[in-house]
């Protein structure tokens, strides 16, 4: 900066010489090796200054009227749930209101979204109540006071969450602050152990929508006490864990080749092929982050620390018991699942699914043009094979074979699949099997004259259909 531009900086803001020198000298220690600005330094103190100013006005308004505040800078919400906190002490025959209460309250109010993580997390009323009486015994006694004022802990809570609000440079403090300030209170740490599987999970859902800036606070907070107990949990599991076995766990995080699982300490990879039986297209369609599952335990590598799991092993394989289901010849109702350039694929029941060909379509149509995904079909079964997953299935037939049913008379039984078929079938729609009468002496055809008793190749007697 040049001598007149300085004396330009010195004149604007009308300072003595000792304010001049002290100003300089704070420039220099406030931003060093970079070029001084002392004007960017008096807009940081002003900045300061008023954010120490607007978090001790918010906090006074908080705590002198617990029954009825009327705050400034805290949201509707979270001024009522401080309110219903301090209900919630009473009710537990608190010494004070604590930061527990200050969860109960957040639920209790229940419009916010805080309130509605915090109950999908497992941190409902009555487990922090049982959690809070077991850790905080000493906050409680038997008989209920009314006259109950905030803790000194919970007012530095709520300190906190208006400092993160005023960083996250929100206008307001949401219930949402209000409870990451208290998840993230050192005393609180002990409280939470029986949470941590899902904590981490439930502080990132909490920080949506919050900016980039909360990543720092989520990273402070996951300080040592939490990455101890997690890195010991994992060396646990990761000696626990067999193959085959059952574990419950919650979705931590979903991508685009599968899922992650926490099972309380430790994470696993559910590949996308291992999420249902069905074909899933991204595992978005079946699952969300926070939702608790059941998987089965397919492998683990204790040198990497990787643990493989499926959801899918965990319910019985559909093509197991499908031939006991269906049958060739079933009409059955399906939905249309792709559009291949060889025909469209069909699901008839969750994990089970076949092909229908161009040659079983109905004449004439364009499976692009007259069929769509989602579409409900009704579809005759041709075959099953279950050891190779494959099923067959017919458009053109359902319709055909009600067709010649009412315009053929005679039944008669298909010697392949011992179904009742009409008499003039050249083949068997159920099985395929050809239904050409021979001479069962020599195989020659029979002769198609009515009511003829003798083969004309070897002379045998012909056998008579009863009908």
């Amino acid at each position: 900066m040049g001598e007149k531009q300085t004396q330009q900086h010195r004149q604007h803001f009308n300072l003595g010489e000792s304010a001049k020198q002290m100003l300089e000298e704070l420039t220099a220690k406030r931003y060093p090796g970079k070029q001084r600005r002392q004007s960017q330094l008096v807009v940081d103190l002003i900045t300061e200054a008023f954010t120490k100013e607007h978090r001790e006005h918010s906090m006074n308004t908080v705590t002198t009227g617990m029954q009825d505040p009327e705050p400034n800078g805290l949201e509707p919400a979270t001024t009522e749930a401080i309110s219903m906190a301090h209900n919630e002490a009473v009710r537990m025959g608190a010494i004070e209101v604590y930061p527990e209460h200050l969860l109960l309250g957040v639920i209790g109010q229940g419009e916010s979204k805080a309130a509605k993580l915090l109950c999908m997390y497992g941190m409902d009323m009555q487990a922090i109540r049982v959690r809070a009486t077991e850790v905080f015994s000493s906050h409680y006694r038997d008989s209920a006071n009314a006259a109950l004022v905030l803790s000194e802990e919970s007012r530095e809570c709520i300190e906190r969450a208006i400092s993160l609000a005023v960083d996250l440079r929100f206008p307001s403090v949401l219930p949402e602050h209000l409870v990451v300030s208290v998840l993230r209170y050192p005393p609180m740490q002990p409280f939470l152990i029986p949470f941590l599987p899902s904590v981490s999970t439930l502080m990132a859902r909490l920080g949506e929508g919050m900016g980039p800036a909360y990543a720092n606070y989520l990273h402070q907070w996951e300080g040592s006490t939490v990455r101890e107990w997690r890195q010991r949990r994992r060396e646990e599991l990761l000696d626990e864990l067999k193959p085959g076995e059952v574990r419950h766990g919650i979705v931590s995080n979903i991508a685009n080749f599968g899922v992650f699982v926490d099972l309380g300490g430790a994470e696993g990879l559910v590949q996308i092929n291992q999420v249902a039986w069905s074909p899933v297209n991204h595992p978005s369609e079946v699952l969300h982050v926070g939702q608790h599952v059941e998987v089965q335990v397919l492998s683990v590598d204790k040198e990497k620390k990787k643990i493989a799991l499926s959801i899918k092993r965990v319910e019985v394989d559909p093509w197991t018991t499908v031939e006991q289901r269906y049958m060739p010849g079933q009409v059955v109702t399906g939905v249309i699942t792709r559009i291949v350039p060889f025909g469209a694929f069909a699901r008839i029941e969750d994990g089970v699914e076949g092909l229908i060909p161009l040659s079983e379509l109905r004449p004439g149509m364009d499976p692009g043009q007259n069929l769509r995904e989602g579409q409900l079909v009704q579809l005759r079964i041709l075959h099953i094979d279950a050891e190779r997953r494959r099923l067959g299935l017919s458009l053109r037939q359902v319709d055909e074979v009600d067709l010649k049913e009412t315009l053929v008379e005679g039944i008669t039984i298909c010697s392949s699949c011992k179904r009742e078929v009409q008499s003039k079938w050249k083949h068997c729609v159920y099985c395929g099997a050809s239904l050409a009468r021979v001479c069962p002496q020599c195989g020659s055809p029979q002769p198609e004259i009515e009511g003829a008793r003798f083969c004309f190749e070897c002379g045998s007697e012909l056998e008579l259909d009863a009908g």
